[in-house]
């Protein structure tokens, strides 16, 4: 065994070696720091356009052929109805929203006449701009028609669609003598189909067994919205300045070369405020300018 060391040569190690540990000390968290936010950013799946600016962009614009706009897959969970009417605490404060919706989405189906006591909720998130008009006037304001387009699928697990007496070989529509037998998810496919295209932008629902589970259904449904915000614009060098009454004021970056118009949410902005898009790349309409 070595003999042990002076305290007096411990001491000038120790002493020599401070100013090393004070420098590591402050530096490497904030290293690891720029490490992790760079390891961990996710990178845009829009790319941006061109930002050159040009002249104001007055007039009617349309989505280019080809080119249905740009929107982030982002993901928005569902308002759980059930806390609209619930219990406040005694500050007055709403209780948390959950991450995550009720896991049946609200669907009660029952083995009585009609299978469905509570219809499903209808669900879809990220939907792409398939059509869209964006009005620039000279009075300082603005309009965005779109249309969102797109076709989602609702998982309904087997303890959902069957643990309250749902069963197959029933009539599909019971108000229907003549409707024929089918299996629990044919069964319901007829009340979802029409409590979502009531809803107005819900279309086309079908609804079949889940390859992933057996007794289970899967609904495919089409949606087709339309609308759009109005507000405000105003522009310097190359980007729009847009407000309205229901989001912040957010910039656009844009490049106007007279027959088209790019237009690209700027500094991680949403065009217009509408939630995930990113990119317009439109012509001119020449009917409306």
């Amino acid at each position: 065994m070595p003999d042990a060391l002076p305290l007096s040569s411990v001491a000038k190690m120790l002493q020599q070696a401070k100013p090393m540990t004070q420098k590591i000390g402050r530096t490497a968290p904030l290293l690891a720091l720029l490490a992790l936010s760079v390891g961990c950013a996710q990178k845009p799946l829009c790319p941006a356009l061109d930002s050159c600016g040009g002249p104001l962009p007055y007039g009617t614009w349309v989505l280019a052929p080809g080119y249905p706009s740009c929107t982030e897959d982002l993901y928005l969970p569902a308002t759980d109805l059930r806390l609209a009417q619930n219990n406040k605490t005694p500050a007055l404060v709403p209780p948390p929203e959950p991450a995550l919706y009720d896991w049946c989405d609200q669907l009660v189906a029952s083995g009585g006449d009609k299978i469905n006591l509570n219809d499903p909720a209808a669900y879809y998130e990220s939907v792409q701009v398939g059509q869209a008009a964006v009005k620039f006037n000279m009075d300082g304001t603005y309009t965005a028609g779109m249309t969102k387009t797109g076709t989602f699928y609702i998982d309904l697990p087997a303890a959902c669609v069957r643990s309250f007496g749902a069963r197959d070989g029933r009539p599909v529509n019971p108000d229907d003598p003549t409707s024929p037998i089918g299996t629990v998810c044919q069964q319901l496919q007829v009340p979802v189909n029409t409590d979502f295209t009531n809803s107005g932008a819900i279309f086309n629902t079908v609804c079949g067994p889940s390859s992933q589970d057996p007794l289970g259904c899967v609904c495919r449904f089409d949606v087709s919205s339309t609308g759009g915000p109005v507000g405000f614009w105003t522009a310097s060098g190359s980007t729009l300045f847009i407000t309205n009454q229901s989001n912040f004021p957010t910039k656009i970056a844009y490049c106007n070369r007279g027959s088209e118009l790019e237009l690209t949410g700027a500094n991680g902005d949403y065009l217009f405020g509408v939630k995930g898009l990113r990119t317009f790349k439109l012509k001119a309409s020449a009917a409306a300018q």
